[in-house]
């Protein structure tokens, strides 16, 4: 297309060339930017259009100077370093239209915005529209991002000397034991279906033979495997799940 008079001074080809790199070099700078910026700010979604905001701003910094690198080698004529807060600024108001139209959708459908209910697999609907106990003892929490509920908790697993926590919004690594993480569940209830594995009641949705092993399905079709020593366990968690239902 051609926008800021870029359709005058390229050719098509070039312009495919030039338009392609600054998208690369912009959401590189500008994506990264944000992301470490959100770690900054709580997870609402005002501090999410702000910590957008912010990280746009910084990003496109250096994503300019790309941009003007790329027009020196393709013009063959050096940009002027005084342009540079002009096209800063264009650089600025693409990317924060574009941060803002992804924190409005992640918003909105990660996390059940404006009173709607969460984009959820199908087996979690009635899961979390069971929740009628608030678990408030459940200190796994202080590990997880802010905004993270004890019904969006699915499973833990050890990998190496870190232990991967997936929720429902994603999964985290803890440098920590796995007997660390069991002390903090509180009131969350799960079992133990491996060594080096635990799955919520909340999100077991069944268990099925897979040739020789056991695999417990939860929430998304995700799949943990059950080793035979915890077989009876996890048999009896989906028991006491189904007979709650």
């Amino acid at each position: 297309m051609g926008p800021f008079g870029t359709f005058y001074s390229y050719p098509l080809a070039d312009r495919v060339i030039f338009w392609a790199l600054a998208i690369i070099a912009g959401t590189a700078c500008i994506g990264t930017s944000v992301v470490l910026t959100l770690r900054f700010f709580e997870d609402t979604l005002k501090a999410r259009f702000i910590s957008a905001a912010i990280g746009t701003a910084l990003g496109s910094a250096p994503a300019t100077f790309i941009i003007m690198i790329i027009s020196d080698q393709m013009d063959d004529v050096s940009v002027p370093l005084n342009t540079f807060s002009s096209l800063w600024a264009s650089v600025v108001l693409i990317g924060l239209l574009i941060s803002c139209v992804h924190v409005v959708t992640d918003y909105v459908f990660n996390l059940g915005a404006f009173g709607k209910a969460s984009k959820r697999p199908p087996n979690a609907i009635q899961t979390v529209a069971s929740e009628q106990v608030k678990l408030e003892n459940v200190p796994l929490l202080k590990l997880l991002p802010n905004g993270t509920r004890p019904c969006q908790i699915m499973s833990f697993s050890m990998q190496d000397h870190y232990v991967e926590i997936v929720t429902m919004n994603g999964s985290t690594l803890h440098l920590m034991r796995f007997n660390d993480v069991m002390d903090k569940l509180g009131d969350l209830r799960g079992e133990r279906v491996h060594r080096s594995h635990w799955v919520s009641l909340r999100h077991l949705i069944d268990i099925k033979k897979d040739g020789r092993r056991h695999l417990a399905i939860l929430t998304g079709d995700q799949t943990v495997p059950i080793s035979s020593s915890y077989l009876d366990k996890a048999q009896n968690l989906l028991n006491e799940k189904n007979a709650a239902q």
